[in-house]
């Protein structure tokens, strides 16, 4: 389940960045290789065999976009997390301001 708007732009960010990370050299088409690999072997293969079967695939594409994407979400979740603090802060700010003026008008 994701964002399909958001895959096209997430999934190569990670995988290129795991890899610069890694030291490793990055397929130029990450994507035909994902669906090389999946596509060769059928499902009943990868259930007798799985680490045969998706061990390389898993060293050569998933722990790049595992390691790209712990940079990336930890980035990303700072960033968010420093903006939005700020706005629920002030949202927070105005309306405690506006019901004390609402208190204030009933009393007065």
């Amino acid at each position: 389940m994701g964002n399909p708007w958001t895959f096209p732009i997430i999934l190569p960010a990670t995988y290129y960045v795991g890899c610069w990370l890694l030291g490793v050299s990055a397929a130029d088409d990450f994507l035909a290789q994902i669906n090389d690999t999946l596509g060769r072997y059928s499902l009943m293969e990868i259930l007798r065999s799985p680490l045969d079967t998706l061990g390389p695939f898993l060293q050569a594409t998933i722990l790049p976009m595992f390691i790209g994407g712990l940079l990336l979400g930890s980035v990303v979740w700072i960033i968010l997390y420093w903006v939005l603090e700020k706005l629920v802060r002030e949202y927070k700010h105005k309306r405690y301001l506006k019901r004390a003026a609402a208190v204030k008008r009933r009393r007065g």
